[in-house]
């Protein structure tokens, strides 16, 4: 029905986790609160953050409600979420970024990636599936997370970057024959992960999106 794939492997490795504690057999009337709680516990003690316990929960749920439509079970299970605290964005301070762009062994194709992102709030794969349209990139519906086609305005001085990351992509698309973009993206995520090692800031890539939302709030 036009859900992305990504969804659908979120979702089945959330429901082989659920089913790798309360049992593959459980018929889905016996699937109780007590159940719910036994997950909960189990992957408490694991390790796993409420977060991530909150995914598979709400992959369960969704999957319930398609039973109950279906006709499988005639009733809903009501059940909670693990209780997290709410988290502030995590944001790249203006000299932990400096020092990244800094940083001597860093190549400078990489370097104006990460302004290009921090700058723009691209996501990482929108630079690549994306059409330019002047000065506007366009992501088609089926790529964007809201499942609608979304446009961009690029600053004209991030073009010249955007063009390059496409040159780069289309050229590594040639010298692999596998145009699997994760593979491709990934080299930007674990890059811009080491140089914050590098620097003794522990973030992830996605925090260039969340520094991008934060500085324009404090703009606006």
């Amino acid at each position: 029905d036009g859900i992305a794939n990504g969804t659908i492997e979120r979702n089945e490795y959330s429901l082989k986790s659920i089913m790798s504690v309360i049992g593959e057999n459980i018929r889905l009337s016996q699937i109780t609160i007590e159940s719910i709680d036994m997950y909960k516990d189990v992957m408490r003690k694991k390790g796993y953050k409420p977060h991530g316990i909150n995914i598979n929960l709400r992959a369960l749920r969704t999957f319930l409600n398609w039973c109950i439509r279906s006709d499988y079970i005639i009733k809903a299970l009501c059940f909670s979420m693990v209780k997290t605290e709410k988290s502030l964005p995590s944001y790249i301070a203006d000299g932990d970024f400096e020092e990244i762009i800094k940083l001597k062994w860093l190549e400078q194709h990489y370097k104006l990636a990460f302004q290009f992102y921090r700058d723009t709030g691209c996501r990482l794969s929108e630079p690549f599936v994306g059409t330019l349209t002047g000065t506007v990139l366009i992501i088609p519906a089926r790529y964007s997370k809201s499942r609608m086609e979304k446009e961009i305005e690029i600053d004209i001085q991030y073009l010249p970057t955007l063009l390059e990351m496409q040159d780069a992509y289309q050229s590594w698309i040639k010298k692999v024959n596998k145009p699997v973009l994760k593979y491709f993206t990934e080299k930007y995520s674990k890059v811009f992960k080491e140089c914050c090692r590098t620097i003794g800031i522990d973030r992830r890539f996605h925090d260039l999106r969340h520094t991008f939302a934060v500085r324009r709030y404090l703009i606006t």
